[in-house]
C-alpha cells in the first residue's frame, strides 16, 4: 500500500474514533444494577431506605421468605401483590400496610424500568388498592378513683383548676360517648 494512502487512512481512523472521557465511569455491580429492590432503595433518602427496606422484608416474608436482594422480583405478579395486601389487612395498621404496598409498587416500577416485568404486569400491580381505615391511638381507661383524684386536684388549684376541671369533664364526656 502506498505511504500516502496509509497516512490518509490513519487520519480518517483518528477522526472516526470517539473521544475518551476524561473521567472514568464507576459502574454499579451487575447484581445491584439489575436488582429492582436495590435500585428502588438507592433512590430514597437514608431514612426512607430504612423504613422501606423493612417494608420489603415484610413483602418477602409473605411471599416465601429469603433475602430482599436475592428475591426473584422478576416473577412478581398481581396475584402476589393481592396476597400480600390480604395479609397486611389482617396483621398491620392501615398506615403500615399502605407503606408496605407503596414499597412493593416502587420495586415493581423499577422491575418494569429494568425490563424484568412487562408493562401489563406492572400496571396490574400498581392497581392493587391501598388499605382503607384508621386506627385509634393506643390509650388506657382511666379508673373512677383516678378521675376523682384529678377533679379534687383541680378543685384545690383555684381559678386554673376550674378551667382544668372543665377540660377534663369535656374530655371524659367525649371518651364516654365514643365507647
Amino acid at each position: 500500500m502506498d505511504a500516502t494512502i496509509r497516512e490518509e487512512m490513519q487520519s480518517v481512523k483518528a477522526i472516526d474514533e470517539p473521544a475518551r472521557p476524561a473521567v472514568a465511569l464507576v459502574l454499579v455491580p451487575p447484581t445491584d444494577s439489575q436488582n429492582p429492590a436495590a435500585v428502588y432503595l438507592s433512590q430514597l433518602a437514608p431514612s426512607g431506605r430504612r423504613g422501606m427496606g423493612r417494608a420489603l422484608v415484610i413483602v418477602v416474608e409473605q411471599l416465601g421468605g429469603g433475602d430482599v436482594r436475592t428475591f426473584p422480583w422478576a416473577s412478581l405478579r398481581y396475584e402476589h401483590a393481592q396476597a400480600v395486601r390480604r395479609v397486611l389487612i389482617e396483621r398491620y395498621a392501615p398506615a403500615t400496610a399502605n407503606m408496605v404496598l407503596s414499597a412493593l409498587r416502587g420495586v415493581a416500577r423499577e422491575a418494569w424500568r429494568l425490563g424484568l416485568i412487562d408493562a401489563e404486569a406492572f400496571a396490574r400491580i400498581r392497581d392493587v388498592p391501598g388499605v382503607r381505615g384508621s386506627r385509634l391511638p393506643a390509650g388506657r381507661e382511666v379508673p373512677m378513683r383516678e378521675l376523682a383524684r384529678l377533679f379534687r386536684a383541680c378543685a384545690q388549684a383555684g381559678a386554673s383548676g376550674v378551667r382544668d376541671a372543665a377540660a377534663l369533664a369535656l374530655l371524659y364526656g367525649l371518651r364516654a360517648a365514643t365507647l
